[in-house]
């Protein structure tokens, strides 16, 4: 009897796994096709909100995705998650840009008034905050960041 609970857990995590992972890709998608219109108005970076979910293994794949795409373009995303009350938020500034924009100091501003906590290097950085709700709080405050930055 517990290997075949075992097993069906087994199941049951994979078969949740399959479809967090649809969920990513379907997001990716969906930035990637936002992230090329933007590039095409010539905006100095990208704020964009994503529906992939607050996995880590996620965000990681669409950083990858999304610097393929806008390889010269900071860009910062946010992606909340409201059954587990949290959001997750990365950002990527290319080399070009890193003197006007730094990412981990782009990101700690950005969840600090959601009270967030995040960090990562001048290229690449990631952070999160509790409460779905703080998104609107977070993208304003990237947003204001990133214009202060290109002033």
């Amino acid at each position: 009897l517990k290997d075949t609970l075992e097993q069906e857990q087994k199941l049951l995590a994979a078969q949740d796994r399959k479809v967090l992972m649809q969920k990513v890709d379907a997001g990716i998608v969906e930035a990637k096709s936002l992230l090329i219109e933007l590039v095409k108005t010539k905006e100095k970076f990208a704020i964009l909100e994503l529906e992939i979910g607050t996995d880590a293994k996620g965000a990681k794949r669409a950083i990858e995705e999304l610097k393929r795409v806008a390889p010269d373009t900071p860009f910062f995303c946010v992606s909340a998650d409201d059954d587990q009350e949290k959001l997750i938020a990365f950002a990527h500034c290319p080399k070009p840009s890193q003197d006007t924009l730094d990412a981990g100091t782009w990101i700690k501003s950005s969840l600090q008034p959601a009270n967030g906590r995040g960090g990562g290097k001048k290229d690449v950085a990631q952070g999160s905050a509790l409460g779905s709700e703080a998104k609107k709080l977070v993208i304003d405050a990237a947003a204001s960041f990133a214009q202060q930055a290109y002033k």
